[in-house]
């Protein structure tokens, strides 16, 4: 039975050398077996994929300086306008979509989205990656979740979070992670002799729902350093990322190095010795903690280095990582604590056997062919409905 034809809403990118989840929508769709548009707010690439780039915004961002009520207005008015063009109609129509899967990271992927579903009377499959509803409530995001035929999500603990604020019976719902292929080759065995200090990497941005437990680790590097131990911590991020704290991880010793593509990441992280994975403890970002499934975890995973988790016990990731048994996580706030997590993971008997168990568990339930599969059917079960 042929696929149905996708209409693919989101803001991001859809790159394969994107991050987040550009970069998880380009694995999971640009080998859809099916007719596929892709309508989001990046500049088109020459990548042989349908893309329709829609503008962001059309009344300036910079009437915002006139005050609160201005910048609302705009906004409100602006998405307004964004939905009424006829480029947006026109791409629609054309195309014909028979069922729309929606990744919204903000409002003006929840209003494109709203507005093909009503263009096109197409069914609608809703995909969060994390909580952003539950602290920026929109009406019409929830009339999309209350309508949609399917949710895909990025954890169980997300649908649960989604499932009891809006006291409704889910659809069909499948939940999906960032796919990744097994590294052939294993991280470097310090046994071997490799010279070198010890490494504690962290690859990928640095928002508010990382920066905390980041910096927290940093901390706890700087301590075994200063103990004695040979170690050191090392950041893969943009520019802007490491320079907003840039005297923090200067005064704490931590390597810059610096922003790498997909293709050179594997190489850097078969250079570590364990991967940080960093869930903030701040309350104010409990909510996306809670709910959020890195992508970085099977990346890490991938490549086989045993993980580090620091954040809260309640965590999506943390219990990601306690479930499959690929690394060890430290849930208190303190930088003695994750010291001697990071210590006792270095010092462990079985960080060969955590390398070669997290490839196994990616081979088996995260690769690109295994979680495409899954999801391709699940696309077109729903559309059938």
């Amino acid at each position: 039975m042929p696929f149905p034809r996708l209409l693919l809403v989101t803001e991001a990118s859809v790159l394969p050398d994107g991050q987040g989840a550009s970069r998880t929508l380009h694995q999971l769709f640009a080998t859809y077996p099916g007719p596929l548009r892709i309508v989001n707010a990046a500049p088109a690439v020459a990548d042989g994929l349908d893309r329709l780039q829609m503008y962001r915004r059309l009344i300036p961002e910079r009437l915002n300086h006139l005050g609160a009520g201005v910048a609302r207005v705009r906004r409100r008015a602006d998405l307004r306008l964004l939905r009424s063009t006829l480029r947006l109609r026109r791409a629609v129509r054309d195309f014909g979509p028979e069922i729309i899967v929606a990744c919204p990271l903000g409002d003006w992927g929840t209003a494109m989205a709203a507005r093909a579903q009503q263009l096109s009377g197409a069914p609608i499959v809703l995909y969060l990656m994390d909580d952003w509803p539950g602290t920026n409530p929109d009406s019409r995001m929830e009339r999309l979740l209350c309508d949609a035929v399917g949710w895909l999500m990025i954890s169980e603990q997300l649908k649960g979070m989604v499932t009891r604020r809006l006291l409704l019976t889910p659809p069909p719902t499948l939940v999906v992670h960032n796919p990744a292929r097994a590294a052939s080759t294993a991280r470097r065995d310090r046994a071997a002799g490799i010279p070198g200090p010890e490494r504690v990497v962290y690859a990928g941005s640095i928002w508010p729902m990382h920066l905390d437990a980041v910096e927290l680790t940093a901390r706890a590097v700087a301590v075994l350093r200063d103990s004695g131990r040979d170690i050191e911590m090392v950041i893969h991020t943009t520019p802007p990322f490491w320079d907003a704290h840039a005297e923090w991880w200067e005064a704490l010793g931590v390597v810059n190095g610096g922003f790498v593509s997909r293709h050179e990441l594997n190489e850097r992280l078969l250079e570590a010795d364990v991967a940080l994975l960093a869930c903030a403890f701040d309350p104010d970002q409990q909510h996306m903690s809670r709910s959020s499934v890195q992508t970085k975890l099977t990346d890490y995973m991938a490549a086989g280095v045993p993980i580090l988790g620091v954040g809260p016990p309640d965590a999506a990731s943390i219990a990601f990582v306690e479930q499959w048994g690929v690394g060890r996580c430290c849930t208190t706030p303190a930088t003695r604590e994750v010291a001697a997590t990071i210590a006792a993971t270095l010092d462990g008997p079985d960080l060969t056997e955590l390398s070669r168990h997290a490839r196994g568990v990616v081979r088996e339930h995260f690769d690109p062919d295994t979680v495409r599969a899954q999801l391709y059917d699940f696309i077109q079960s729903v559309a059938r409905r």
